[in-house]
């Protein structure tokens, strides 16, 4: 395995050979992340420290890019650059949506409609993202209504997708030159059904060979509480999830005032919601914000390079896999959330993480921010 490196036109400029460090961590619910330790020949300078966008791909997969967002060149025992890069998804991290927007339908088309306004055909030609395309819908059968005021393009639609167990991404389309904006969900490929093959995760099964749960209650919210427009007593407050009680509830204050029942669109025309309308959009506004909050529990497996399912191959970030600890008498059915890769001089190594990604110290630190 290599990295290609391409220009925003599909142009392939040059190669990063194997024996170089690289990491990727591949997310299902947030951007993916390339980060890679090369030599700082002339060549890869002059890649690498320019004022034009670099893309790189895996030589085995030329639709998943990874846009080069920092590069840093040090020369101390050896001359090296250490880059750091995101995958297209970040494209969408860099538009906001512009005013008040809300769209309903199936999952695919309103993700896509928040897309399209912002940055494929708004209203404003300046936001337009070059050769940014709307993929092929896959299907998902999943019903909603969102709405967003100048929020973050990206970090809306990542709301969206952990609400409903989706995700989204861009990929490469080099025939037509198009950056292709896609929704997906993972096959179901654990024990719970009888359609696709299982995949196993297990010391049993001889295809890990370490193993750690985590179930964390520290930052879970049960209910919780979405203000909208008014003031005081004529403030329009709704309680969510009211029906949980006791050491069971545990309660969260969102404030939504941004979500207006008279508003203008995109398009500068005036829309006033019906009471009932206005409630829904702040329902899912809460619901969006309170799947923020969940119970953590998640499995990781250092898998054997020898085992007998091939991520890529046999499952793919985002499909539901049975993991078990026979020992303990854990078994998880859960969906396969981060997978971290090391390619090096001496072969490759992985981890998979499955159910709920554990947060990092600047999740964490967005989230206090928020």
């Amino acid at each position: 395995m290599y990295l290609n490196i391409f220009d925003v036109n599909f142009n392939r400029l040059g190669i990063i050979d194997e024996d170089n460090d690289i990491d990727f961590t591949l997310k299902y619910h947030d951007h993916s992340i390339l980060i890679a330790t090369i030599d700082a020949n002339k060549d890869n300078v002059a890649h690498f420290f320019t004022d034009e966008i670099r893309i790189l791909t895996k030589s085995t997969d030329l639709r998943r890019g990874y846009i080069i967002e920092n590069a840093e060149f040090k020369d101390e025992n050896k001359t090296e650059i250490l880059i750091m890069a995101k995958s297209l998804s970040i494209m969408m991290g860099w538009r906001i949506i512009e005013w008040q927007q809300i769209y309903k339908g199936n999952i695919e088309d309103v993700l896509k409609s928040f897309v399209n306004a912002n940055a494929i055909n708004p209203t404003l030609a300046n936001r337009k993202i070059p050769n940014l395309v709307l993929g092929p819908n896959t299907g998902i059968d999943i019903i909603t209504e969102e709405a967003y005021n100048n929020k973050m393009l990206d970090e809306s639609l990542w709301e969206m997708c952990i609400k409903h167990d989706v995700s989204f991404e861009i990929l490469m389309n080099h025939t037509t030159k198009n950056f292709e904006f896609i929704v997906y969900q993972g096959a179901d490929r654990s024990t719970e059904q009888t359609v696709n093959p299982h995949i196993i995760f297990s010391k049993a099964f001889d295809n890990v060979n370490t193993q750690s749960y985590i179930d964390d209650m520290s930052n879970y919210k049960s209910t919780a509480y979405v203000a909208g427009e008014g003031e005081g007593d004529d403030r329009t407050v709704l309680r969510l999830n009211d029906n949980f009680t006791g050491f069971e509830r545990r309660e969260i204050f969102f404030d939504a005032r941004d979500l207006q029942s008279n508003y203008k669109n995109e398009n500068d025309e005036e829309v006033t919601l019906t009471p009932k309308e206005y409630e829904k959009v702040l329902t899912e506004r809460g619901l969006n914000r309170l799947s923020e909050y969940p119970r953590i529990q998640t499995f990781k497996s250092d898998n054997d390079s020898d085992s007998q399912f091939v991520f890529g191959k046999d499952y793919f970030l985002g499909d539901k896999t049975t993991s078990r600890n026979d020992e303990v008498g854990l078994v998880m059915h859960s969906r396969v959330v981060v997978v971290k890769e090391n390619y090096n001089e001496n072969g490759c190594s992985s981890q998979t993480e499955f159910g709920t990604a554990v947060p990092t110290i600047i999740d964490k630190i967005k989230k206090v921010i928020k």
